[in-house]
């Protein structure tokens, strides 16, 4: 992703022109980018031992959090877990996880696996219906030119 990811920026903005596309992706965002690497190639600074310090922490929990899942088939936190929870996509979407693992706890604990196996096409069903409305409404946004960026003029 990250390879297709730079062709497609190189390509928008070789095609189109990277002031001409959209000012948050590729005029404010760039100009602090630039800045921020024109800073350390100007006054270079030695490896920040405070960021290596913290750095090893958290593989140090991160290792443990491994170790114990495969460890205790009791144990509830997932290494994942640790890695993604201060991620802002976690922040907006943590309530909705947790409907959703306690749902299945609760499926899980009232009917067993018989009755998870059997609810599990009705939560995909959610999953890829608001998918689906909020791809269709960005199609109709997009043929409506209410988008207000970009897109609209090319």
């Amino acid at each position: 992703s990250l390879l297709a990811a730079t062709w497609i920026i190189l390509h928008l903005c070789y095609t189109y022109g990277g002031i001409n596309l959209h000012t948050f992706f590729m005029q404010s965002q760039s100009v602090r980018l630039f800045n921020d690497m024109a800073r350390h190639i100007q006054h270079p600074v030695g490896p920040d031992l405070r960021g290596w310090g913290f750095t090893g922490v958290g593989a140090a929990i991160e290792a443990g959090l491994i170790y114990a899942q495969k460890r205790f088939f009791w144990w509830p936190l997932h290494p994942v877990g640790f890695v993604i929870a201060n991620g802002w996509l976690t922040s907006q979407i943590w309530f909705a996880v947790f409907l959703g693992w306690l749902a299945k706890f609760v499926i899980i604990r009232n009917g067993g696996m018989q009755l998870f196996l059997a609810a599990r096409p009705f939560f995909i069903g959610l999953i890829l219906g608001e998918a689906t409305a909020a791809g269709t409404w960005l199609v109709i946004d997009y043929l409506a030119g209410s988008t207000g960026n970009h897109l609209t003029h090319m």
